[in-house]
C-alpha cells in the first residue's frame, strides 16, 4: 500500500480528517488572535524595534505551538487508547499492531502536529512584515494580514458548513476586532 492509501484507510478507521480540520482552524485562529494581541500591545506600547516585535511574537507563538502540540497529543492519545481498548474488548483480540492500532497512532500524531504547526504558521504570516518593512508599515501590514487570515479561516468554515463564506469570514474578523478593542481598552485602563 502507498502512503496515500494508508492515510485514506486511517481516516476511514478514525475519522481524523474532521478532527484535523477542526484543530487547524481552532489553532490557527488562536495563533492569529494571540499574535494580534501581542502586535497591538507592542504598537500601543510604542515599541519601535522590528526585531524585538518579531522575536516576542515568535517566542509567544512557539509557546502556543508547544502547548498545542503537547495538549493535543496527550488528549488524543488518551481518547485513542480508550477507543482501541474498547474495540479490543469487543473483538476479544489485541489490535495494537493492526491497521486499527496504526490508524489510531497516526491520528494522534497528526492531530498533535496540526495543533502545533497551525498557530505557529499563523503567527509567522502576521509577523513577517517585521522582517522587511519599516516599523510603521510593518504594524499596518501585520494588522491587515491578521484580518485577512481571520477572514480566510472563517470563509473556509463557511465552505465546510455550506453557509455564506462572507458571513463566516466576517464573524472571524469581528472576533479579531474584539481582541484588538480589548487590547486598546486594557491600554487605556493601564495608562
Amino acid at each position: 500500500m502507498s502512503i496515500f492509501e494508508d492515510v485514506r484507510t486511517y481516516d476511514r478507521l478514525t475519522g481524523m480528517r474532521k478532527i484535523l480540520r477542526r484543530y487547524f482552524v481552532m489553532n490557527a485562529f488562536d495563533g492569529a488572535l494571540t499574535t494580534m494581541g501581542l502586535v497591538m500591545g507592542a504598537f500601543l506600547g510604542g515599541l519601535q524595534d522590528n526585531s524585538i516585535v518579531f522575536f516576542l511574537g515568535m517566542s509567544t507563538a512557539t509557546a502556543v505551538a508547544i502547548s498545542g502540540f503537547s495538549g493535543a497529543f496527550f488528549a488524543e492519545e488518551a481518547e485513542r487508547k480508550k477507543e482501541l481498548r474498547e474495540l479490543e474488548r469487543a473483538m476479544l483480540s489485541k489490535l495494537g499492531r493492526t491497521s486499527y492500532g496504526k490508524a489510531f497512532r497516526f491520528a494522534t500524531y497528526g492531530a498533535a502536529l496540526v495543533d502545533g504547526v497551525s498557530p505557529l504558521a499563523a503567527a509567522l504570516a502576521i509577523l513577517s512584515p517585521f522582517l522587511f518593512l519599516p516599523v510603521a508599515l510593518a504594524f499596518l501590514a501585520a494588522f491587515a494580514i491578521s484580518f485577512l487570515l481571520l477572514f480566510l479561516l472563517g470563509a473556509y468554515l463557511g465552505t465546510i458548513s455550506r453557509e455564506s463564506m462572507l458571513g463566516a469570514g466576517f464573524k472571524m474578523v469581528a472576533a479579531g476586532g474584539v481582541a484588538l478593542l480589548a487590547s486598546f481598552l486594557l491600554y487605556g485602563v493601564h495608562f
